[in-house]
């Protein structure tokens, strides 16, 4: 049993499944446009700024480039290692009552979900044979004025939609959820 989810447990409660994510770098569709957008941004701010420092324009020209060159530093790597970092501090289970997502690390977080009452259910197969279950429509995902949502397009991980990213036979782990929500 994984130590970070047993203490989550209930009293009487057992774990049907349990499992992690896939904690190499996952590419997605979107980062066909993101990865493109990630280098003209940063490539643009990167001669604006060096541009600024070359013509001696002072200190304030020069040094307000930074913050946007370091979200475009974000878009292009920084996102990447973020959301690895995550998935690797991300432990997941099923069990007779409820769903359960646990991160650790430094940004420590407990999902639970009944699962009598569980919001739609949707599983997206990769080509790689994971698969990710979500947990929720699609345009509560979209637009749920949370924060953490917009995160999401950039960094999955921080979807705030709860959801088993990159699991391996996400067909059984599907097939469970369905079957122990029913009842």
């Amino acid at each position: 049993m994984n130590e970070t989810v047993a203490p989550q447990l209930l009293a009487d409660e057992r774990i049907l499944w349990q499992g992690k994510p896939y904690s190499g770098v996952m590419l997605r569709w979107i980062d066909l446009a993101l990865i493109p957008f990630g280098l003209f941004w940063t490539g643009s701010l990167l001669v604006a700024t060096a541009r600024a420092w070359e013509a001696g324009m002072g200190p304030v020209p020069q040094l307000l480039g930074l913050p946007f060159l370091a979200a475009g530093l974000y878009m292009l790597v920084g996102r990447f290692v973020v959301d690895r970092y995550l998935r690797r501090h991300l432990s997941y289970a099923v069990t007779d009552r409820r769903i359960l997502i646990v991160r650790d690390g430094l940004w420590p977080k407990r999902t639970s979900l009944d699962l009598a009452h569980l919001p739609e259910v949707e599983i997206k197969n990769h080509p790689d044979g994971t698969g990710t279950i979500v947990f929720g429509a699609p345009e509560l995902r979209t637009y749920n004025n949370n924060f953490g949502a917009g995160l999401g397009l950039w960094t999955p991980t921080l979807d705030a939609t709860p959801q088993f990213i990159g699991i391996p036979d996400p067909d059984a782990v599907y097939a469970l959820i369905e079957s122990r929500s029913r009842r």
